[in-house]
């Protein structure tokens, strides 16, 4: 028979597993929004202690430390790429649009693909639209 006073004294091999397993686990939401670095931290701290006992108080940590702690430090890139385009710096492409007639009796396969690369290009840095893109497609291919 166990002594019950013995059950408040210091915790022998079986206790420290327990309290090794038991701790980080109830701490978890405490844990969780420090590694995710969350602006409360503290306060998920606090609610955790006190409250973390009651299942509903840590399940509440646990989600505030699941929530993103502000949505200014959020970052939008809008154009990624690494040169800024300038026609001026291709000296193959023509501000102005050829004919149709022209473009259909325009020389080489090459001509061709080297016109829809540029097109290609300006669709990609946002230049032209994709309808600008598909007309000028079927120009420069005769279709």
């Amino acid at each position: 028979m166990h002594n019950p006073i013995l059950l408040f004294s210091m915790p022998g091999g079986t206790e420290w597993l327990l309290l090794l397993i038991g701790l980080p686990l109830y701490f978890l939401p405490t844990i969780i929004a420090a590694t995710r670095h969350h602006q409360a931290t503290i306060g998920v701290f606090f609610l955790n202690l006190f409250l973390g006992w009651t299942f509903l108080g840590w399940i509440a940590a646990l989600i505030w430390a699941f929530s993103y702690g502000s949505r200014a430090t959020q970052t939008v890139i809008v154009n990624n790429s690494s040169q800024p385009y300038s026609q001026a710096d291709n000296p193959n492409f023509s501000s102005q649009p050829q004919s149709d007639s022209s473009q259909k009796q325009s020389g080489t396969q090459q001509e061709k693909i080297d016109q829809l690369r540029q097109y290609k290009q300006l669709l990609d840095e946002g230049v032209i639209t994709n309808d600008e893109f598909n007309k000028q497609k079927e120009i420069i291919l005769g279709q």
